[in-house]
């Protein structure tokens, strides 16, 4: 089906920043639109390549970004673990344009491009700490994915690659799994995995159409969504320009094809409205230096980065004196997908000959500060390290 909305506004950082810190306080709604809000602007925000840049987005598949041309959101590639926390470090926010260190060309892909399991769970992260699964076919309630509706599936099954969702979505019957889409709400997900594995964040409440018999009309009803996904879309910014957008932003699907397709609908902890379930309230983030003693001068390389919510990168600033910034490098965490919820990160790198180590060897005072999922960057240490 065609996009709902065509009209994609052109992102700045200014935009990105602009998105609040979750607070306990907050109702579900508002929570919600946290989360698409986050993922609507990770899907569209314009941006072109300072040079053309050619990477593997699959085994079978390259992809060419061409310098001039203007793309929309986070290019996507199986493996991808980007952000946009990780972005915002190599886009020029007045010129729009994207610039790939010299250090990171073979590892572009892995750090900054996306692939739909990690562009939802960065987008829930706004507001959620409790998602532990890695991939699609273990998008599971016992990883944090709450089904949602009538439908049901054996608390048993740890893999959805051995029990497809197809085959849960058959054994539930169309009306079933007609009236659990009919609840999902902003904000929710949607997942399949049969030939391949596929999540979808719902973006609006869905429009439900009634047969006389009371049933509902598959093909009739629909909902819409946001996802991370290798198709191209030529989509407006609201200077009416062109450009091409990489995934679904707004776009609407009927219900029948996501019976068909073996959508299963679910939502998280942090969002969960169900009778008999206690929900999980919003956590405040926090973060720390485990096995720092400033007293013992504790070597740094021997220290961990810990945080209440997933950690995007480590920021290291040399200042003067005075508190003025002097230098700034950046480490990304190069996270397997056996590790994709990491909450903690050594900092065993600075006990090599690493860029980072001679960083911190060049300059007498640093501080150490680290961005996590809910958009907090907080300094855990400052100071001249030992080394």
């Amino acid at each position: 089906m065609e996009n709902q909305n065509n009209l994609c506004d052109k992102l700045t950082s200014d935009r990105i920043r602009a998105l609040p810190i979750a607070q306990r306080s907050w109702s579900i709604p508002k929570l919600r639109r946290l989360c698409t809000d986050t993922f609507r602007l990770q899907l569209s925000f314009a941006w072109t390549p300072a040079e053309d840049l050619e990477f593997q987005r699959s085994k079978k598949r390259t992809t060419k970004l061409c310098a001039g041309t203007v793309y929309g959101g986070i290019p996507y590639a199986i493996g991808g673990l980007g952000n946009l926390y990780r972005w915002m470090e190599i886009y020029d926010e007045k010129t729009g344009v994207m610039t790939v260190p010299k250090e990171l060309p073979r590892e572009f892909y892995k750090l900054f491009c996306n692939q739909c399991s990690f562009g939802s769970f960065w987008a829930w992260s706004r507001v959620s700490n409790s998602l532990t699964y890695k991939l699609t076919n273990d998008m599971m309630d016992r990883n944090g994915c709450i089904p949602i509706g009538e439908y049901s599936y054996d608390p048993s099954i740890t893999d959805f690659a051995d029990y497809t969702t197809t085959r849960i979505c058959e054994e539930n019957g169309r009306q079933a799994m007609f009236r659990s889409y009919a609840v999902l709400q902003e904000a929710d997900g949607i997942v399949n995995f049969t030939t391949g594995g596929h999540v979808r964040m719902i973006s609006a409440k869905p429009v439900v159409y009634y047969n006389e018999d009371g049933s509902i009309d598959g093909e009739e009803s629909y909902t819409t969504f946001l996802d991370q996904a290798a198709k191209y879309h030529t989509m407006l910014q609201s200077d009416g320009s062109e450009y091409l957008v990489q995934g679904g932003v707004d776009t609407k699907i009927s219900f029948e094809k996501l019976f068909t397709a073996g959508y299963l609908p679910f939502t998280i902890p942090e969002l969960a409205q169900i009778k008999g379930r206690k929900r999980k309230r919003v956590d405040i983030a926090s973060a720390s230096l485990k096995g720092w003693n400033e007293e013992e001068s504790t070597p740094l390389g021997q220290c961990t980065a810990i945080s209440n919510y997933p950690i995007s990168h480590l920021i290291f600033t040399a200042h003067d004196k005075d508190g003025g910034k002097l230098d700034r490098l950046v480490f990304y965490p190069l996270r397997g997908k056996n590790a994709f919820a990491r909450f903690e990160q050594s900092l065993d790198f600075l006990s090599e000959d690493t860029p980072h180590r001679r960083f911190v060897e060049k300059y007498e005072k640093v501080t150490i500060s680290m961005v996590v999922g809910n958009g907090r960057e907080f300094t855990v240490f400052k100071g001249k390290p030992t080394l």
